[in-house]
C-alpha cells in the first residue's frame, strides 16, 4: 500500500512538472495589431488617387508570418515587401487607392492572411464619399425602338460649384448615337443626339461617358435603357435530374412591348435538342410549348445548354436558352 502510495506521488509530481514546459510551448504565438484598421478619406474627388500606408506590428511572442494581402477590387493595390516579422518586429502595407466615379459613400476592405489564430484574415477597410461638382439629368435614359429618335431628349450638365467647364468629349459603345454640344466653357450644357435605333438594338442599354475639363470633376457619366421590341418569359428553360431521351415541356410567352402582334415564323435549335410544338395567340402575345430532349452524356460532363432561335414576324430573332443537369 505505502509502495502504491509513493508511486502515485512520484507520477503526480513528473505531470505538474511537465505541464508548466507543455503550455510554454503552447504559449508561443502570432498576433497582427494594425495601429489604424479604418482609413476614412472623406469627401473626394471622382478617381482621385491616394497612396497611403498601414502600419502594423506582432504583438505576439511567435514570428508573424503573412503570406498574402487581399484586395476585394481593382481600384485597391496593397504592397507587402516582407513577409515574416519578429515578435515586436513592425511593418507596413503600401495601398494605392483610386476613389470610385459614382457619386455617394464607399467602403473597400483589404483583408491581411497571417498565421494570427486568433484572426488569420484579418479585415481593412477603406471608406470614402465621393462628390460630383456637376449634375446630370437625367441619370438614366429610357429610349423606345418605335419613338422619333429613340425618344432621346437630351441631357444637362450643370456646375454645381458655380465654376464653368468645357465638355472635352462624349464616349459611348454603342454606334447608334451622334451626340451635339457646344465646346464654349459654360456652366450648363444641354447634349442632345442623333439616334440611329437599327443600329440601337444591336446595344440595348449602357453607359454615356462625359469628359470635361472641370478640375474636381473631369468625368460624369449617364446610363441608357431601351425596352426591347420583343421578349421571353421564361427567357431560359431550367431542366433538372435529366436523363438521356428524357423530354421536358415547359410554356413560353413571347410578348410584344409595344403592342404589335406576335407571329413566330420560323424556329430552329442550335444543338438540336429544343423544338417548338404548339403556339398559341393571344393580343400582343403568343405562347410556345417548347420540348426539351435531353442528349446522351458525353465525357461524364452532368451539364449540356441550347438555344432555341425564334423568328418573329419575319423581321426580328429573339432566344430562349436551356440549362439542363443530369440526374445522379
Amino acid at each position: 500500500m505505502l509502495q502504491n502510495i509513493r508511486f502515485f506521488a512520484l507520477v503526480s509530481a513528473f505531470v505538474f512538472t511537465a505541464l508548466p514546459a507543455a503550455h510554454s510551448a503552447q504559449a508561443g504565438e502570432a498576433k497582427i495589431k494594425v495601429e489604424k484598421p479604418v482609413k476614412d478619406f472623406g469627401e473626394v474627388r471622382p478617381h482621385q488617387v491616394f497612396n497611403f500606408s498601414y502600419k502594423f506590428k506582432n504583438a505576439g511572442t511567435s514570428t508573424l508570418k503573412i503570406n498574402r494581402v487581399q484586395s476585394t477590387c481593382g481600384c485597391t493595390v496593397p504592397e507587402l515587401n516582407k513577409k515574416e516579422y519578429a515578435p515586436g518586429e513592425e511593418g507596413e502595407i503600401k495601398v494605392r487607392y483610386t476613389s470610385s466615379q459614382r457619386e455617394g459613400p464607399v467602403t473597400k476592405h483589404l483583408y491581411i492572411h497571417s498565421n494570427d489564430e486568433s484572426n488569420p484574415r484579418f479585415a481593412l477597410k477603406i471608406k470614402s464619399n465621393t462628390v460630383l461638382k456637376i449634375s446630370v439629368q437625367p441619370k438614366r435614359v429610357e429610349l423606345s425602338l418605335v419613338e422619333d429618335n429613340a425618344g432621346f431628349e437630351y441631357i444637362k450638365v450643370t456646375s454645381k460649384d458655380g465654376k464653368k467647364f468645357k465638355i472635352t468629349g462624349i464616349k459611348c459603345r454603342n454606334k447608334a448615337f451622334n451626340f451635339n454640344y457646344s465646346k464654349d466653357a459654360s456652366k450648363e450644357h444641354m447634349i442632345t443626339a442623333d439616334v440611329d435605333s437599327k443600329a440601337l438594338q444591336d446595344s440595348l442599354n449602357g453607359v454615356i461617358t462625359i469628359n470635361t475639363d472641370h478640375p474636381d470633376c473631369g468625368v460624369v457619366s449617364a446610363t441608357f435603357q431601351t425596352l426591347p421590341l420583343y421578349s421571353a418569359s421564361p427567357a431560359r428553360i431550367i431542366v433538372q435530374d435529366a436523363a438521356p431521351g428524357l423530354i421536358t415541356k415547359r410554356e413560353v410567352w413571347i410578348k410584344s412591348n409595344y403592342g404589335k402582334s406576335v407571329e413566330i415564323a420560323e424556329s430552329q435549335s442550335k444543338n438540336g435538342y429544343m423544338s417548338c410544338k404548339t403556339k398559341q395567340k393571344r393580343d400582343a402575345m403568343t405562347k410556345l410549348m417548347v420540348e426539351i430532349e435531353a442528349p446522351e452524356e458525353k465525357g461524364g460532363s452532368r451539364y449540356f445548354t441550347d438555344e432555341l432561335e425564334l423568328k418573329i414576324n419575319d423581321e426580328h430573332t429573339l432566344d430562349v436558352k436551356c440549362s439542363g443537369w443530369f440526374k445522379r
